[in-house]
């Protein structure tokens, strides 16, 4: 999966609760705008649902909850992608967007007061600490001899298997069990370099809260989009 497509995923569950800000009509304060924008990205990285926010947009905690759990999910194929790996399911997905969450209560973002730029458009200057965390899992790999336990038990297996000394059956499992132990072994390794995860430069980016054609005061997909591609950064190698 892409980052757009993910970002498609993510967003339209946002939208539905920033449908209801149509209520607000025209008359969106700039302090409202920013509230708003706060909102919906601690709501989607951090797991946070702000009791104002929520009442702004005339949503519950337990649609917020699901919106933060599609972005899991969402970013959790990002890594599938990442990694180019073939099935990401049940017990290694639960994994993956368990380990996102973790990654993603690092978020660190911080937001400037809302300007107006006409009636129908604000304007929300984010700046955003990417961070590192994909950079060290490559460092890890690219090394002679890595040190990762998570790596080294795949390599151990997978590594140069003695299959003139194996039966068919034993060679048949040994194939049949690659991509699992390899995904394994991608979410392991991420987990072990967590604890000395930082962050990139700080990045601005500008975010819109825009009044749509449905009367909806909403971020367009693109301003989101630029957003969460530096929230973590997977520009490696």
């Amino acid at each position: 999966m892409n980052r757009f497509t993910k970002h498609i995923l993510a967003a339209a569950l946002t939208l539905c609760l920033a449908a209801s800000l149509s209520a607000c009509g025209g008359g969106l304060s700039k302090f409202d705008a920013t509230k708003y924008v706060q909102g919906v990205l601690d709501e989607n990285y951090l797991g946070k649902f702000d009791p104002d926010f929520l009442e702004m947009v005339e949503g519950t905690e337990s649609e917020a909850e699901e919106i933060y759990l599609g972005n899991l999910e969402a970013e959790s194929n990002v890594f599938a992608s990442f990694f180019e790996i073939e099935d990401l399911s049940g017990e290694l997905l639960d994994d993956t967007m368990a380990l996102y969450k973790d990654i993603y209560a690092m978020s660190k973002y911080s937001l400037e007061p809302a300007t107006k730029v006409n009636d129908e458009t604000f304007a929300i200057q984010v700046t955003v600490e990417p961070i590192d965390i994909f950079h060290l899992v490559y460092e890890e790999i690219e090394k002679e001899e890595p040190t990762s336990p998570a790596v080294q038990a795949f390599v151990e297996t997978y590594g140069d298997p003695d299959m003139e000394n194996m039966t068919e059956a034993e060679i048949d499992a040994l194939i049949d069990g690659f991509d699992a132990a390899y995904a394994r072994m991608c979410i392991d390794l991420t987990r072990e370099m967590l604890p000395k995860a930082g962050y990139m430069e700080p990045e601005t980016v500008m975010v819109q809260v825009k009044l749509n054609s449905d009367d909806v005061w909403e971020i367009p997909n693109n301003d989101f989009l630029s957003f969460d591609n530096r929230v973590i950064d997977y520009n490696v190698g």
